[in-house]
């Protein structure tokens, strides 16, 4: 009787640990994620998204520099009059896009916001701090009638 205690309690004492070491895990994976999470929306609380009437009105005062990352068969549909192109998917997209000066603001957008997006993040990740981003891009453009060129 008391031999068969002694096999439960050691059977209880590693379910315990075995346990203790899953709850450990677990937090440390959580507490990691958040950590990640945390560096990430600060990121995206430094990018400025626009809609397009406010991207219009700020591209207007001409102080900054207006960059489309879209591709050129995009670009052939129209652009917004002024517009740098930074080709998002060129291998050298990284270096050219870094051409840009730090002490300007810079006014991105793509065809609906992803890229743009992407692109943002990696200004902001380079020093960049004035960084504005147009929400849903040239299609949100289109949609508001805005001026196009082609």
């Amino acid at each position: 009787m008391l031999q068969k205690y002694f096999i439960d309690l050691k059977y209880k004492t590693v379910y315990m640990k075995t346990a203790l070491v899953v709850i450990i895990c677990l937090a440390a994976l959580l507490y990691g994620s958040q950590k990640l999470k945390g560096a990430s929306s600060v990121q995206d609380d430094l990018i400025k998204k626009l809609d397009a009437k406010s991207f219009q009105e700020l591209i207007s005062k001409g102080q900054g520099v207006l960059v489309d990352v879209r591709t050129p068969q995009e670009i052939e549909d129209g652009f917004i009059k002024g517009a740098v192109f930074v080709n998002f998917f060129s291998k050298n997209f990284q270096k050219n896009i870094l051409k840009v000066p730090k002490d300007k603001a810079v006014y991105l957008y793509c065809r609906s916001g992803g890229r743009s997006g992407k692109a943002a993040k990696f200004l902001i990740e380079n020093g960049y701090e004035n960084v504005y981003d147009l929400s849903g891009g040239f299609t949100a453009w289109k949609s508001k009638q805005l001026p196009i060129s082609k």
